[in-house]
């Protein structure tokens, strides 16, 4: 059946596992402290085994309590700057 190949995608929680195991075996000096996951509020980060993973390996969530946007704003601003340098930047 064409059924039969499917294959579920990773879960957010495996993926984590996935780039700290990588991160940890290419750099044996990365550590976990200060470390912070930036998200958006997707359903994927919000679930109780994302939430979990984060507290399990020590790594701080972006996103806070329900309906309390306002931590997330400062992040948000950030991240745009990044998104928009490449493309606006003076070309020499």
């Amino acid at each position: 059946m064409a059924g039969d190949d499917y294959e579920a995608p990773p879960s957010v929680s495996g993926v984590l596992e996935q780039a700290l195991f990588t991160r940890r075996r290419t750099d044996f000096r990365f550590t976990l402290t200060g470390l912070a996951h930036h998200a958006d509020a997707g359903s994927q980060y919000t679930s109780l085994a994302f939430t979990e993973a984060l507290v399990e390996s020590g790594i701080t969530g972006s996103i806070g309590s329900v309906a309390d946007t306002l931590d997330n704003a400062m992040m948000e601003s950030a991240i745009g700057l990044y998104k928009t340098e490449p493309i606006r930047r003076e070309w020499v």
